[in-house]
């Protein structure tokens, strides 16, 4: 009996394993369609199991089992990668290669019979090497998925009810691997997949949309995508139509199945965020906020309980709402910003610590994003740690666009960009000077990403042409001076083509460019160049003022500096009546930056004390005695708010302090008591010891400085019956140079 029932129990076992092996293949996919970790944890364990029992069936029965041992190896792969960790997806890359390399050799001797399923396994494993991220696996991501739609093609082509959808899948993959390669000829090949992807899909939901509204969405979202990266106005317009389709429909989707298609709405909100963000005008960059917070929101509840699967996506989600607060410009966003900005990037350290080839691109631009947010904050602390964190990020990208030059040099000369700016702020000479080299950098590889992209292209190169033009300036000779100014002007020129097409998006940046513009122009000194300057100032001014009044928080900034240019510029022209508007414009200014600085202090007490300093020469230019007097205050003001911002920043700051100390001595004089005069000799001597320190390090910069500052101690002391030379050696001895050896 024991033997018969032992006898019966083999011969069982071996008829039906076969049977719960396709069974439990099938109950792993229908567990992983519920969505939630604890499914897809069961999914994976039938999975592995089914696997495992078509393996030792095949070392049997190789020709009957190696098809069904195939089809568990790629749908183990799936679920492995479903879980989201580093060793899951090591090891499902592998089974998917396993099962490619079963499919195609079973296909090369039964085409008919397992073309399909190698199409199949080739797009799966064009999606698993596409994580990886390093170049080697990109290139043949790309290979595998144009194999799988090229077959796919082949096979609808004669069997179009029963491939399309699978076509329309393989288009969509083939689409976002193209994308990956980043030059100008995959992206537009991405874009004609991508577009055909779509019609297909909703040539498909139209007939069935239950079985289809899921891929149609999909397919929506990735041609928003593909659509962005061309620039022009026409494929945003249309890239923010199809982003809010797709959104809408997962929206839907995600009412009766949320489990199933929550991870989808919150990827389809934050494309739209983006894309919103795009347009420019403040009820879009409002709308983009909103839909960033809430996919952010769905992407933090989602890695709660499934950690592995989404936090990527929420550092994504986090990355991306730093950014749409970053642009509301308020001190309660910003520092939200700065907040959230921290945690996407110290989460994506913890996955690129795990999985550095998939992860460090994301990093690297999670750190741009956050030295950005640090630098808004305005102390010197978190300018600091911006320096280091910019610094961090353009050495990532520069690893990365090594071994994928046209892949992530666009992120590289974004992030030389960032340095610059970041470098800038330091005010040290050899921060200054390696910010000019890094600005340069990131204007020469725009300039070659325009050449071949223009309409995706044109804005970065203009933004980079802007930032090179200011540290250029910076450095103070002639021939910097003259560069620019040339800089400037094509930066100002190829906004002025953008927002001609696209106003709301580059209305801002045409601005600022202006008041640029406006500065180079001023700094030229001739009558020419000041008219030219006075004209675009004003335009500038004008401009800013027209969008500050729909987003105040977010360009009073930008206007209080344009009307701050503007009264300069004005001031130049020496007659009655401009004299006057300066002195309008100037009172404007500092009065936005008083109000902008009693709520962040750190990020506009230095504006502040510019455009006090500016009225205060706008008020002594009136010649009466109580425009004199409120000068006074204002330079003295002025001086104080600098002496205490070089206290924690002195390199940064003690070259502001060095000329409002002039411009204080030079309103004491004018009010002609003996204390006055006295204050007036100790502030003089004062600039003239800080310019000449900072000459000893950048004479081309500081010599002009240097030379009016000595010009008005000399003056002084004069005044009051000293020998004038003397003081001047003296405080230039105090500085560390040496008379007669400049």
């Amino acid at each position: 009996m024991a033997s018969y029932e032992l006898e019966y129990d083999h011969t069982g076992r071996d008829t039906y394993l076969p049977y719960l092996a396709g069974s439990l293949n099938n109950l792993a996919l229908r567990l992983s369609e519920q969505g939630d970790a604890k499914s897809r944890l069961q999914a994976l364990a039938y999975a592995r199991e089914s696997m495992e029992i078509r393996r030792q069936l095949v070392a049997s029965q190789a020709a009957a089992y190696l098809p069904d041992l195939a089809m568990s190896l790629n749908n183990l792969a799936l679920h492995l990668s479903a879980q989201g960790d580093a060793e899951s997806h090591r090891q499902a890359l592998a089974y998917a290669r396993e099962a490619m390399e079963t499919y195609r050799q079973l296909a090369a001797s039964q085409a008919a019979a397992y073309l399909p399923d190698l199409a199949m396994s080739l797009h799966n494993l064009a999606i698993g090497l596409s994580k990886q991220g390093d170049a080697e696996s990109r290139r043949q991501a790309l290979g595998y998925a144009r194999e799988s739609m090229e077959a796919y093609r082949q096979l609808a082509a004669s069997q179009p009810a029963a491939y399309l959808p699978n076509l329309a899948l393989s288009l969509n993959t083939l689409a976002n691997r193209l994308s990956e390669q980043g030059d100008a000829e995959s992206r537009r090949q991405a874009l004609a997949y991508a577009r055909e992807a779509m019609e297909a899909y909703r040539q498909l939901a139209a007939s069935q949309p239950a079985a289809y509204l899921p891929n149609l969405a999909g397919s929506l979202n990735t041609l928003a995508n593909r659509l962005s990266e061309q620039g022009d106005a026409e494929s945003r317009r249309q890239a923010l139509a199809y982003a809010r389709e797709a959104m809408e429909t997962y929206r839907q989707l995600a009412a009766s199945q949320a489990a199933a298609y929550l991870p989808d709405l919150a990827r389809s909100l934050n494309t739209l965020a983006n894309r919103l963000s795009e347009q420019g005008d403040a009820e879009s960059r409002r709308q983009a906020l909103d839909y960033a917070r809430e996919s952010m929101e769905i992407r933090r509840q989602l890695a709660a309980s499934q950690p592995a699967a989404y936090l990527p996506d929420l550092a994504g989600s986090l990355n991306n709402l730093a950014l749409r607060l970053s642009e509301q410009g308020d001190a309660k966003s910003r520092l939200q910003a700065l907040a959230y900005a921290r945690e996407s990037m110290e989460t994506y350290r913890q996955l690129a610590a795990s999985q550095a080839a998939a992860y460090l691109p994301d990093l690297a631009g999670s750190l741009n994003t956050l030295a950005n947010c640090l630098s808004e904050q305005g102390d010197a602390e978190s300018r600091r740690q911006a320096l280091g964190y910019a610094r961090e990020a353009m050495e990532t990208y520069r690893q990365l666009a090594a071994s994928q030059a046209a892949a992530y040099l666009p992120d590289l000369a974004g992030s030389l960009n960032t340095l610059a700016n970041r470098l800038s702020e330091q005010g040290d000479a050899e921060s200054r000077r390696q910010a000019l080299d890094y600005a340069r950098e990131a204007m020469e590889a725009y300039r070659q990403l325009a050449a071949s992209q223009p309409a995706a292209y044109l804005p970065n190169l203009a933004m980079s042409l802007n930032t090179l033009a200011n540290r250029l300036s910076e450095q103070g000779d002639a021939e910097s001076r003259r560069q620019a100014l040339d800089y400037a002007r094509e930066a100002m020129e190829a906004y002025r083509q953008l927002a001609a097409s696209q106003p709301a998006a580059y209305l801002p940046d045409l601005a600022g460019s202006l008041n640029n513009l406006a500065l180079r122009l001023s700094e030229q000194g001739d009558a020419k160049s000041r008219l030219q300057a006075l004209a675009y100032a004003r335009e500038s001014m004008e401009t800013y003022r027209q969008l500050a009044a729909s987003q105040a928080a977010a360009y009073l900034p930008d206007l209080a500096a344009s009307l701050n240019t503007l009264a300069n510029c004005l001031s130049e022209q020496g007659d009655a009546e401009s004299r006057r508007q300066a002195l309008a414009y100037a009172r404007e200014s500092m009065e936005t930056y008083r109000q902008l600085a009693a709520s962040q202090p750190a990020a506009y007490l230095p504006d502040l004390a510019m455009s006090l300093n500016t009225l205060a020469i706008g008020l002594s230019e009136q010649g009466d005695a109580e425009s004199c007097r409120q000068a006074l205050a204002y330079a003295r003001e002025s001086m104080e708010t600098y002496r205490q911002l070089a206290a924690s920043q002195p390199a940064a700051y003690l070259p502001n302090l060095a000329l409002s100390l002039n411009n204080l001595a030079s309103h004491l004089s004018e009010q002609g008591d003996a204390e006055s005069l006295e204050q007036a000799l100790h502030h003089a001597r004062e600039a003239v010891t800080i310019f000449a320190r900072c000459y000893a390090s950048m004479p081309a910069a500081f010599e002009y400085r240097l030379n009016i500052a000595r010009g008005t101690l000399l003056r002084r002391a004069n005044a009051l019956g000293l020998d004038g030379e003397a003081e001047v050696s003296a405080a230039l001895h105090a500085g560390g140079i040496e008379p007669g050896r400049r």
